[in-house]
């Protein structure tokens, strides 16, 4: 019995990825892809309203590091750059529900430096490397890094991996956590993802316990 279904993003261009994602079962869909997962999560963004709901694995990764980081979520000011379907939008509806004042941007976004210069907590999930730069970050901010970009050095062939938000030592003076890519941000999706599919699992076991109960119930009415 499959309890899970993950769809690897991104898919070729010649595929409708909406029409891909929509077509998974709403009870194996542990990766919160599906439009009704997202309608779901508007409605109820931490707390999803039915056992087949699910909080995307990055979304929920990124909400149990600031738990762990012991981070009070109310009242701080959110700066969400990113606003994929995946991460950014979800993600940014769960903070609002959790009582934060949230601003999304995308790199199209007019005037980005002095939006997350106003951020307590900096989100960045757009896949462009450096983007943020380290000077734009608050004295104290808490920077998480959603974003991962390979780099190839055309003269040495040296592969690099680095986030969306350029990491310096000025980076290190002024935020109070920091993320690191790789090793951040991923490792908890990864883990986020197992906890759904383990959900998930219970979920169909309490219902075929509660069929079980049902059926049983039925017979000695008879």
């Amino acid at each position: 019995m499959v309890d899970g279904i993950l769809v690897q993003l991104p898919l070729p261009q010649q595929l409708d990825r909406r029409r891909i994602l929509d077509a998974i079962c709403l009870e194996k869909d542990v990766d919160g892809l599906h439009s009704l997962q997202l309608a779901d999560l508007c409605s109820c963004a931490t707390s999803p309203s039915s056992p087949t709901s699910f909080i995307p694995g990055a979304v929920r990764g990124i909400l149990h590091l600031l738990e762990f980081y012991d981070i009070k979520l109310p009242g701080k000011v959110v700066c969400v750059v990113g606003a994929s379907r995946t991460v950014g939008l979800p993600l940014a509806l769960a903070l609002s529900s959790l009582g934060c004042t949230v601003t999304i941007c995308t790199v199209q976004t007019n005037h980005v430096r002095a939006k997350v210069e106003r951020a307590d907590i900096l989100i960045a999930s757009t896949g462009v490397a450096n983007l943020v730069k380290a000077d734009w970050i608050k004295p104290g901010a808490v920077v998480i890094d959603a974003g991962i970009t390979v780099m190839e050095n055309k003269a040495t062939k040296q592969i690099t991996i680095c986030g969306d938000v350029e990491k310096t030592d000025n980076l290190w003076k002024r935020a109070s956590l920091v993320t690191p890519v790789p090793g951040g941000v991923g490792p908890m999706t990864v883990v986020m993802l197992l906890q759904n599919t383990l959900d998930a699992y219970k979920a169909r076991l309490t219902q075929e316990i509660l069929k079980q109960h049902r059926n049983r119930c039925t017979l000695v009415n008879h």
